[in-house]
């Protein structure tokens, strides 16, 4: 059926007051309406789910993976997975985008290959998604492939690089961050103090004390939290000491901050 039929048939069932009788019938009535929040998270849902994958118009198969992105919240189906990574294959982007983040939903080794290819999609967007689906991974072997997204020509995906790569406590991920303090973006810097601070390794207390003197107040502002966090003595630390000619340069700024 066409949309207007769908959503036609749906109407008049809903004007004989008529209740679904089961998850599936729920599921087809509710896409027929184009109302996916309230999908119930049941296996029965899976299937009308995935049929809607392919239904026109776009709006109908995004709902339906957003939809199945909450269904692997709560239950591993694998019928899941392959429509899903045929959706990672569309040309259009937020069906891309959505896909990537209903497979980071899913434990499954299959959608792997599939997003990690998905981190030089030509749309940031889906990069974001990518990125954010690998994240949940928590993996250290895929810190190497979150180097690219550091150099993104989009800060949104540098922002989500970064915040992902906090998820990973491995000791090359301080080397892999640390650089974004420079970044030419206050909110990728901002981040980037950020997750040094839920890292709290204390070799980053040196590069840290150089953004006490950040351009921009919330970066300054966030610094100061993030040292109070990782060490409540910086102030009398090595790295403070060794740091003093770069704050004594920054009171030679023409900018009164």
């Amino acid at each position: 059926f066409n949309l207007i039929l769908r959503k036609g048939s749906a109407l008049a069932l809903q004007s004989l007051k008529w209740n679904p009788a089961t998850p599936n019938e729920q599921a087809l009535y509710l896409i027929a309406l184009g109302n996916f929040d309230d999908i119930a998270i049941h296996e029965g849902s899976v299937a009308p789910l995935l049929n809607a994958l392919k239904m026109d118009p776009l709006v109908i198969q995004i709902g339906a993976a957003q939809a199945l992105e909450r269904i692997q919240t709560r239950m591993q189906d694998p019928r899941i997975i392959g429509p899903l990574l045929v959706a990672l294959k569309s040309s259009e982007s937020n069906l891309r985008a959505a896909a990537a983040r209903a497979l980071g939903n899913s434990t499954d080794e299959r959608r792997i290959a599939p997003l990690l290819k998905a981190f030089k999609d030509s749309v940031a967007s889906v990069r974001v998604a990518a990125a954010e689906a690998i994240g949940k991974t928590g993996d250290a072997k895929y810190l190497k492939n979150f180097s690219p997204l550091l150099k993104d020509e989009s800060f949104e995906v540098r922002v989500v690089a970064i915040t992902e790569l906090a998820r990973i406590k491995a000791p090359e991920t301080l080397t892999l961050i640390t650089p974004a303090l420079r970044d030419s973006d206050c909110d990728v810097r901002k981040r980037a103090v950020e997750s040094l601070g839920k890292l709290r390794d204390p070799r980053s207390v040196g590069a840290l004390i150089t953004t006490l003197i950040d351009p921009e107040s919330v970066v300054r502002h966030a610094t100061a939290n993030v040292l109070q966090i990782i060490n409540c003595d910086w102030r009398l630390s090595k790295e403070a000491k060794e740091a003093v000619p770069h704050l004594e340069a920054g009171l030679n700024d023409p900018e009164y901050w």
